[in-house]
């Protein structure tokens, strides 16, 4: 993962990833949620969450909002998805997955960060 503040330069690492701790979460089913944290919990957690919520919701409604999302999260952990950066990231990597047909048609909405 990147270092403090920043995101990786290509989302291609962060995608295999999620896969990996997917399929340790596939393994481990009977077994309590997944715990992630970083520095503060809220940079580099929050690009993990804001993907993996947003997989979740394109997979299950066929559509993603991040502003909606990061707002949310918002109510329970202020400052979480720190930078601009941060954010563009977890749209760009959404959208390479649904160009490489990763996702099926989905809409990822940009919405105002």
């Amino acid at each position: 993962m990147a270092a403090h503040l920043q995101v990786p330069e290509e989302p291609s690492d962060f995608v295999r990833y999620l896969t990996h701790v997917e399929a340790i979460k596939n393994d481990m089913a009977e077994l309590p949620p997944t715990v992630l944290h970083c520095s503060a919990g809220i940079g580099r957690t929050g690009v993990f969450m804001l993907t993996e919520t947003s997989l979740a919701l394109i997979q299950n409604q066929g559509e993603a909002n991040l502003a909606e999302i990061v707002t949310k999260f918002r109510e329970q952990r202020m400052r979480i998805v720190q930078t601009e950066s941060q954010f563009d990231f977890v749209h760009d990597t959404l959208q390479g997955m649904i160009s490489q047909g990763g996702l099926d048609a989905p809409t990822v909405i940009f919405g105002q960060g």
